[in-house]
This record gives structure tokens, C-alpha cells and sequence, in this order.
């Protein structure tokens, strides 16, 4: 079976597929990029609590 057309390119991923593909990892590199860049305060130091009052034992 023959897999090649007249112009003698082969049959593969369809055009708009691989625009996709190929727009999604940019998407996906400069979104790394700019959180490498940028940096900011992600992680789980992000969800604490930074001024809240020493808590103290209670006796009871």
C-alpha cells in the first residue's frame, strides 16, 4: 500500500494537529520559563501562616 501522495510527501499527523502540538509546548516552555524568571513564592511555605501570634501552651 502506498502511503505517499502525488507531491511525495508521506501521510502522517494532519496539519492542524501538529500546529497544536507544536503551539502547545510553546505555551508550556514560556510558562516554565516565566516561573523560573519570576520566580514568586510557590511551594508549601506559601500556605503558612507568617504573622500569626506564637501560640502559647495552656495549662489546664
Amino acid at each position: 500500500m502506498e502511503l505517499r501522495r502525488e507531491t511525495g510527501r508521506d501521510e502522517g499527523l494532519p496539519r492542524w494537529v501538529r500546529t497544536l502540538v507544536v503551539l502547545a509546548v510553546m505555551v508550556v516552555a514560556l510558562v516554565v520559563v516565566a516561573m523560573l524568571l519570576l520566580g514568586g513564592e510557590h511551594g508549601p511555605g506559601r500556605h503558612t501562616a507568617m504573622s500569626a501570634p506564637d501560640a502559647t501552651p495552656v495549662d489546664r
